[in-house]
């Protein structure tokens, strides 16, 4: 396959394919839109490709480690400051804190954070 075939040509790995099932799975579960769903997962497998194709390893297991990558893809797709830079992050958000993914809020580390959060919740 040349690389001039769509992206859904190319072959994943199994554990970022995992990766994204869950996530689609999970996301859909909670209070999120399905078409903003779609889009997440849309944007979250165009970056996995590009990490393939690249030659990157599974994002996978490192999740916590994408930044370059991140900023890399964003460069290279000139997405900075675009939408789908905005929804790609969100992902990988979501992917770091499965909390957010089924729309629930993050905890805040501190007492008095979670005092202030939860002000502005209510």
């Amino acid at each position: 396959m040349t690389d001039s075939q769509p992206h859904k040509m190319r072959k994943r790995n199994q554990s970022d394919e995992e990766l994204i099932s869950y996530f689609k799975s999970e996301a859909m579960k909670g209070p999120l839109k399905a078409d903003y769903v779609r889009r997440l997962v849309s944007e979250l497998t165009r970056f996995i490709y590009w990490c393939c194709s690249t030659g990157r390893p599974p994002i996978a297991g490192r999740l916590n480690q994408l930044d370059d990558d991140v900023k890399s893809y964003n460069d290279e797709m000139r997405l900075d400051n675009d939408y789908s830079a905005s929804i790609l992050n969100n992902a990988l958000n979501k992917l770091r804190n499965p909390k957010l993914l089924r729309g629930g809020f993050i905890e805040a580390e501190v007492a008095e954070d979670e005092e202030l959060i939860r002000e502005v919740r209510t």
